[in-house]
């Protein structure tokens, strides 16, 4: 039996944990990694919670029985770096653990590795640990795009709104660019079981690619305006 980690409490997390729960042919044991016992996952018997502090010297020994580590951990500030550097050489000590996933699941990072500008100094500067010498490790940056969910009323989700993130307000739009441009849309339930495929694929690429819809911020609003939607909260109209 694996036994699978997940490093952060979060919306997503939630998600990977129902996948995992999902998906019987894996026969898991499924370790969540946070700094505090979050209600949502202590109330599941599938789940063992194991506290940290983000620490290498906290981490390396709750990962010495793990096999694959996902990271969901999200952060804007130079936690992102420490905290991701000290999972990865958690990982390097660990006798098993020598798959990790970092938390990325953004935009096209092969042609835009460092945008939004606020990566330069987080994503991209983990990247270069990563990448800096042959650890052991074996890596994948996986990206989805936008999460579909922050079309959903709160209720049929795990994914918290972002209003200061999300372009679509209540009573206006915000777009980004021209609204011409092509952009990718993948729910996150689908996110997390493509995540869970990887516990078993042969080998990883660096980059792996999600996405369920390619389409433009024009076209979405010109479909909200000819079904009448004004609201976010009710624009749940091209989720099947």
């Amino acid at each position: 039996m694996k036994t699978i980690a997940i490093a952060g409490a979060g919306d997503l997390a939630k998600f990977v944990v129902e996948a995992l729960e999902e998906a019987g042919a894996y026969t898991c044991k499924i370790v969540v990694i946070s700094r505090a016992r979050r209600e949502w996952f202590a109330t599941r018997k599938s789940i063992e919670i194991r506290i940290t502090d983000y620490t290498l010297k906290s981490l390396k020994p709750l990962l010495v029985d793990v096999d694959v580590l996902f990271s969901c951990l999200h952060d804007n500030t130079s936690f992102y770096v420490q905290g991701h550097n000290a999972l990865l050489q958690a990982c390097i000590s660990s006798p098993r653990c020598k798959r990790f996933v970092p938390s990325e699941y953004g935009g096209d990072i092969d042609k835009f590795p460092c945008i939004p500008r606020f990566y330069k100094d987080t994503h991209c500067a983990f990247r270069e640990i990563l990448r800096s010498k042959d650890h052991g490790v074996e890596w994948t940056l996986v990206n989805a795009g936008y999460f579909m969910d922050y079309f959903l009323p709160p209720e049929k989700t795990h994914m918290k709104p972002l209003p200061t993130v999300w372009p679509i307000g209540d009573k206006k739009a915000t777009i980004p660019g021209f609204g011409n441009e092509p952009i990718g849309f993948t729910l996150a339930r689908d996110v997390a079981r493509g995540l869970i495929k990887l516990i078993e694929a042969p080998k990883w690429d660096e980059h792996i690619y999600m996405c369920a819809e390619i389409t433009t911020w024009n076209d979405i609003l010109d479909r909200m305006r000819s079904l009448g939607i004004k609201s976010k909260q009710s624009a749940s109209f091209f989720i099947s």
